[in-house]
């Protein structure tokens, strides 16, 4: 505290008038200065609260893409799957049609050497029927 020289009526006037000025401009930094840091807050509280709103949408964001991305993965490995039995029934009936066609061929095999063999056969008849046109 500021001591003030008395004078007749009381204290200084000039002295207490140019104390009382000096604590008025104090007080008035203080008050703009609290003014101003108050303005701060209110900046820093904003951008605050625009970075949790853009968390917010980050997070919703990447949360939406992991629920595509799992729905991506499973339509694909549902679709292997599908590509996967249908090339599998696929490969199955080829098997039985080779197998029908090698049994084919087996039939047609035996039913075409017992017709050569009948041919031969019959061959074999005119031959011996010739022999004996001769003989005669």
């Amino acid at each position: 505290m500021e001591k003030f020289s008395i004078e007749e009526n009381g204290y200084n006037k000039e002295e207490v008038n140019n104390f009382i000025n000096d604590v008025i401009i104090r007080t008035e930094d203080i008050v703009n200065r609290c003014i101003e840091q108050q303005k701060e807050i209110e900046r820093l509280q904003s951008k605050i609260k625009e970075y949790e709103e853009n968390a917010f949408m980050a997070k919703n964001t990447i949360g939406a893409a992991k629920q595509k991305e799992n729905l991506i993965i499973t339509n694909a490995k549902n679709m292997a799957s599908r590509i996967l039995n249908e090339s599998l029934i696929k490969a199955e009936q080829k098997d039985k049609d080779r197998e029908l066609l090698e049994r084919n061929m087996r039939v047609y095999r035996r039913k075409m050497r017992v017709l050569v063999e009948e041919e031969k056969a019959i061959l074999d008849e005119f031959d011996d029927i010739e022999l004996l046109d001769d003989n005669n």
